[in-house]
């Protein structure tokens, strides 16, 4: 069952190993079991069981290991960040449902409580790519097991207790399931409008989507490809403007976009978008 590999985080307490529990730090603070999931009915167990299955078989090493991207082009990965105070302590526990057996693994946030709870947005399901506490102190976690991952933010636990900084920083990645958008295009073929409907998701490239729709999007000959610099590819948002990013951090005027530099969904948002080609 999932409580036997249970590990709690909590910064008054430090781990010994995986399979030998918790030395206490400070003789105030209760010595939790290795299962500590005694209030975790055998559902919810069943139920995160299934929930951190699902995130293991989706996620893997982005190019860079600077943290993790999707396998599954239906879901994404939101980069959370957070600020946690350090007293009395975090309040995270940690689960290691992958590894190599060599320093390498997958974790993730399995309870959420104290100053986690109080202070951030971390969620079950969380994995930490990131750990920071000042200016100096900045690791990558992506990838590592349950131990060398428990290593780093001691070590920024003591840092910033060296240094009188009142909280550490981290970065997390969590799986989301992609938000459905439609895109109704406007034409006029002639002189007879019509709209063709066309299933995008949160994330995806407009003029991407446009052309694996045969929407013929670059217009005038040659083309950037896609890189943003010839304006060819323009398209005008008639509805939903605000469900869409660009790229470049900025809009063209009456509104219209260049449709290789729009990200559809902002926010992982289920919306509808209006455009017609000008």
């Amino acid at each position: 069952m999932m409580n036997r590999s249970l590990r709690l985080l909590i910064l008054a307490l430090t781990a010994v190993g995986l399979g030998s529990g918790f030395t206490p730090l400070s003789s105030g603070v209760k010595r939790p079991s290795v299962g500590c999931a005694a209030s975790t009915s055998s559902s919810q167990e069943e139920e995160l069981e299934t929930k951190f299955r699902e995130i293991a078989t989706k996620f893997r090493l982005s190019a860079l290991h600077s943290g993790y991207e999707s396998k599954d082009a239906k879901y994404g990965v939101e980069n959370v960040r957070a600020a946690i105070p350090i007293d009395p302590s975090l309040g995270l526990e940690l689960l290691q449902v992958a590894g190599d057996g060599r320093g390498r693994g997958l974790v993730l946030v399995s309870g959420v409580g104290g100053n986690a709870a109080q202070f951030t947005s971390i969620a079950v399901g969380d994995s930490i790519v990131g750990v920071s506490c000042g200016d100096d102190y900045r690791q990558s976690v992506t990838g590592l097991d349950y131990d060398s991952t428990m290593d780093v933010i001691i070590q920024a636990k003591t840092h910033a207790e060296l240094l009188n900084i009142p909280e550490i920083h981290l970065q997390l990645n969590r799986l989301v399931a992609r938000a459905p958008v439609q895109i109704l295009l406007e034409r006029n073929s002639g002189g007879s409008n019509s709209v063709k409907t066309i299933d995008g998701l949160a994330g995806d490239n407009l003029r991407l989507v446009l052309m694996n729709q045969d929407v013929d999007v670059n217009r005038g000959g040659s083309h950037c490809g896609g890189g943003g610099s010839c304006g060819t590819c323009m398209v005008r948002v008639l509805q939903g403007e605000q469900f869409l990013d660009d790229m470049t951090g900025k809009k063209e005027d009456d509104n219209l976009r260049k449709a290789c530099q729009t990200i559809l969904g902002a926010d992982n948002q289920e919306c509808t978008v209006r455009i017609e080609l000008p």
